[in-house]
């Protein structure tokens, strides 16, 4: 896992990295794509939010997004999902 500060700056290779922020006292990692073509200018980023209950990379594989990006030239962020599962009820108020 690569860790980088949100005042950090690197240049990463094509592919798919995982990175992890820490915020609140927790690693919160998400997975970055960055594309095999050159970034258009300006940069885009598109931020895949998927439900709990799958991972990353798998939701990714199932939109294709990253693939996208790299026809096109835009990057993708992919946040992991944290903690377990929480069943949530839905009641009417009277």
């Amino acid at each position: 896992m690569t860790e980088i500060s949100p005042a950090s700056s690197m240049t990463l290779e094509p592919g798919d990295h995982t990175i992890a922020v820490r915020h609140g006292g927790r690693d919160r990692p998400y997975v970055l794509h960055v594309p095999s073509v050159p970034l258009r200018r300006p940069a885009v980023l598109v931020l895949e939010l998927h439900g709990r209950g799958i991972d990353p990379v798998r939701f990714d594989r199932w939109t294709g997004f990253s693939a996208l990006g790299d026809e096109v030239g835009f990057a993708v962020a992919m946040p992991a999902a944290i903690d377990e599962i929480r069943r949530v009820t839905l009641a009417a108020q009277p």
